[in-house]
């Protein structure tokens, strides 16, 4: 999926009426959305919290809620 090119589609459209959008570009739009790689929390990384790099959310003391870069999420989750 091309990101630039959704955007540009979308620019496009917002300048004239959004509610004129294509359903081909929100169908993208959706895809590029589900493609997004969401932050892995170390309760769900394979590698159980056992990074060296860990940081918490603000709103989280519980170590199972803090995250890294590097987190990669386990099979089925």
């Amino acid at each position: 999926m091309d990101r630039e090119k959704v955007i540009k589609e979308w620019e496009t459209v917002l300048s004239r009426d959004p509610l004129d959008a294509p359903w081909d570009l929100i169908d993208d739009t959706l895809a590029l959305l589900k493609e997004q790689e969401a932050v892995v929390r170390c309760k769900d990384c394979e590698q159980n919290g056992q990074c060296s790099i860990q940081f918490k959310f603000a709103e989280s003391d519980d170590p199972g809620n803090w995250f890294c870069a590097y987190g990669k999420r386990k099979e089925g989750r």
